[in-house]
């Protein structure tokens, strides 16, 4: 008949809707807790909105002790919105028992990542072996915040364990800028050739573990239109 029915249990009790526009700044910093996502979500964008620094410090303590792993997480965002976030708290959601509290954290580090010998660095560069595909994708992709003499080796070692997964391959070729020759060279040292005098029944050489890697700095260096550049290109490419 045109009427739509909820059908609940008898002794369910009705959540109260809370109007947080009206709620002051503690109180937003517990709905941060809501079990609905709504509710957390708006609430981390009202603290934003207001600039309300006077809840850092409960936020620090969220972010560092609540259960709730998506509290943490909106605790993080919500001190990196309001300019208050600190090496020290994003120190310790780097080692946090959540795959996307690490994530995260490894992408707050950026704003630590280019000072020279931050602690943070090692840290993130260690992350590159996590368990977890989402928390190595997002080091692969911070790592080009490092100082130039320092990220060369560590997205050298994420190809060659992980070039097999092409978003890590993109996510570590997008921060070399300018640094794809010196990276492809590493990676093809030490890589077997097989002689064309071994003839047509000799056996194949394995494919290179850094396979897509390799294809993809190639194709990067071809269309950077440098004449030396490709020309060394050639060079290993007929070799």
């Amino acid at each position: 008949l045109g009427r739509i029915w909820r059908v609940v249990h008898e002794s369910a009790k009705r959540d109260v809707k809370p109007s947080l526009t009206k709620e002051t700044p503690e109180g937003l910093v517990k709905r941060l807790s809501h079990p609905n996502g709504w509710y957390r979500d708006t609430a981390q964008r009202l603290l934003v909105e207001r600039g309300a620094t006077s809840v850092a410090p409960v936020l620090k303590q969220l972010a560092s002790t609540n259960p709730d792993y998506r509290t943490r997480l909106h605790a993080l965002w919500t001190l990196d919105g309001l300019g208050e976030i600190d090496a020290a708290t994003v120190e310790k959601a780097l080692t946090d028992k959540s795959v996307d509290v690490r994530a995260s954290a490894v992408r707050l580090s950026e704003r630590w990542l280019g000072e020279p010998a931050s602690p943070l660095s090692a840290i993130v560069v260690k992350l590159g072996d996590d368990p977890n595909w989402m928390v190595r994708r997002q080091v692969a992709a911070s790592l080009g915040m490092l100082p130039q003499a320092s990220r060369v080796r560590p997205l050298v070692s994420m190809l060659e364990k992980y070039g097999a997964d092409p978003i890590t391959v993109d996510a570590a070729t997008s921060g070399l800028a300018g640094l794809e020759n010196e990276v492809l060279g590493l990676l093809l040292q030490g890589t077997a050739t097989t002689p064309a005098s071994q003839g047509a029944g000799a056996t194949p050489r394995p494919a290179h573990p850094a396979g897509d890697a390799i294809a993809t700095l190639s194709a990067t260096i071809a269309r950077g239109r440098d004449a030396a550049s490709a020309e060394k290109l050639f060079v290993i490419a007929t070799d």
